[in-house]
């Protein structure tokens, strides 16, 4: 899911006279990150296979993992990281 949709699923509760929740926001990434991983495995079976994909999108695959050891680490993580984990997923995604 593009994170212009997920603002527009939190934009149409507010709509509804429902104040967006932290779940909402966590479904919002729940979709949107099933949706990054179906052009994840897209790109790499494009791309001749993980190997291949890998050597490709180095770069920013290391930094995924960084980030992704950064949450992890976290104590206590919040939306705020999500979001950043989320966009280098998105990156990683799309380029």
């Amino acid at each position: 899911m593009r994170p212009e949709l997920v603002h527009e699923q939190v934009r149409e509760r507010r709509r509804d006279r429902h104040p967006a929740t932290v779940d909402d926001y966590l479904a919002a990434l729940r979709d949107e990150l099933s949706g990054m991983l179906r052009a994840i495995t897209a790109d790499a079976l494009s791309a001749g296979g993980a190997w291949s994909w890998k050597s490709r999108k180095g770069p920013l695959l290391e930094r995924f993992r960084h980030v992704l050891n950064e949450l992890r680490a976290a104590e206590s993580p919040d939306l705020a990281m999500l979001s950043v984990a989320m966009r280098e997923l998105r990156n990683l995604a799309s380029r």
